[in-house]
């Protein structure tokens, strides 16, 4: 996988502090509304609310509140072709897995292709395709950073500052479905498959982002957050 470089002399961006992340944000969901709809503050792919049975969404989060699924009994959707930035993309959100696993934890998937990230077990695994990367994700260990990107032959996921995982990948269309958080048809069907986790802080950006730009979201466990100064 290769992570372009940037150079700015003096441009800097909306962010402020020199950073490049502003310049390439094009959705953010801080996740701190306590019930309803979770607003895109930067763009206008809001996130609509789905309930299947009563309980609390939110819990305290990264940086303010964060999304609560509550055992499956909410999730959050748009339509996928208003939040997917195109061939080039970076995908980055804060997760802290208390229990349950989910198959398509985050998603813009049907049968025919699309991308997902998976949560089981002990991993946690972008989906593009038939293809994946895969890293570790324990259960109650706090709060981790789950980025994942693509570009048109390659892909790559990165949880906190460990070394990313990368492969190649093949095509950039997506099916045209909802993009989802916590959304999980296996639920719906019966099978039991549950979420037990908060989601919290997600970015969309439309490139790839650098190898540094990635750390910088981490900024050594405590994060960033826009206006990332």
């Amino acid at each position: 996988m290769t992570n372009f470089d940037y150079t700015l002399s003096s441009v800097f961006s909306a962010g402020g502090g020199g950073s490049t992340l502003g310049d390439v944000l094009v959705h953010l969901y801080k996740m701190d509304e306590t019930s309803g709809t979770r607003n895109d503050t930067i763009g206008t792919a809001h996130l609509s609310l789905i309930t299947f049975s009563p309980g609390d969404n939110y819990v305290t989060g990264k940086d303010g509140n964060a999304f609560d699924p509550n055992s499956a009994k909410y999730a959050l959707y748009c339509a996928g072709s208003s939040i997917h930035p195109g061939a080039d993309f970076t995908y980055s959100m804060w997760v802290s897995r208390q229990g349950s696993d989910i198959i398509h934890a985050i998603s813009i998937r049907n049968d025919s292709g699309g991308w997902t990230i998976d949560i089981s077990g002990t991993y946690v695994k972008f989906w593009w395709g038939s293809n994946s990367v895969t890293d570790t994700l324990t259960v109650g260990t706090g709060w981790h950073l789950v980025q994942w990107w693509g570009s048109t032959s390659s892909m790559g996921l990165k949880v906190d500052d460990r070394t990313s995982q990368t492969g190649s990948k093949t095509g950039t269309t997506l099916p045209s479905i909802n993009f989802e958080v916590s959304y999980n048809e296996y639920v719906d069907d019966g099978y039991g498959y549950t979420w037990d986790g908060y989601f919290d802080d997600l970015n969309v950006y439309n490139r790839v982002l650098t190898a540094d730009e990635l750390l910088e979201r981490w900024n050594g466990g405590a994060g960033k957050f826009y206006p990332y100064t």
